[in-house]
């Protein structure tokens, strides 16, 4: 059984530009691409967050057998036509052109957070949450790594 999972970071005391630019809830979810300075890190973010929903909504799908195999068609199509930047534009191109509800994945995002200003510090995501919790639990902060029943696997 696969299932994909993704690092955050907090930096609630960063400088203001980096955190206007990299994270959202005021500096609680971060991610940054320090050898790509084209794609912010709320982008990052963003894009976690549509591959994580994306899985959700598929797995969600009781008629759609082959769940598994599209999530993959779908991170194939972004890295090999969005290369390094991955924006919601070439996002949405991907899910059209494989014919998967954007829709309901941004329903997904969108629930997700507690409120409708990313920017804030009282904003929450439950879904991050439930990541940087995994994060702590595994110890798959570094890389590369792999969780196995549940024992991580380094290397």
């Amino acid at each position: 059984m696969f299932e994909p999972h993704y690092v955050f970071w907090q930096c609630e005391h960063c400088d203001k530009r980096y955190v206007e630019r990299d994270c959202y809830g005021g500096g609680k979810y971060c991610a940054v691409e320090p050898s790509n300075d084209k794609i912010a890190g709320h982008e990052i973010v963003d894009e976690d967050l549509r591959q994580k929903c994306l899985w959700n909504v598929l797995k969600a799908d009781k008629e759609n057998e082959n769940a598994t195999d599209l999530w993959w068609d779908y991170i194939a199509r972004v890295h090999s036509h969005c290369y390094n930047v991955i924006n919601e534009d070439c996002s949405k191109r991907a899910f059209e052109h494989l014919e998967i509800s954007w829709e309901k994945t941004q329903k997904c995002i969108d629930d997700s957070f507690s409120s409708k200003d990313r920017t804030s510090p009282s904003t929450t995501n439950k879904l991050i949450d439930d990541e940087i919790k995994y994060w702590r639990d595994y110890g798959t902060n570094i890389y590369p790594s792999v969780v196995i029943n549940k024992k991580t696997f380094r290397g």
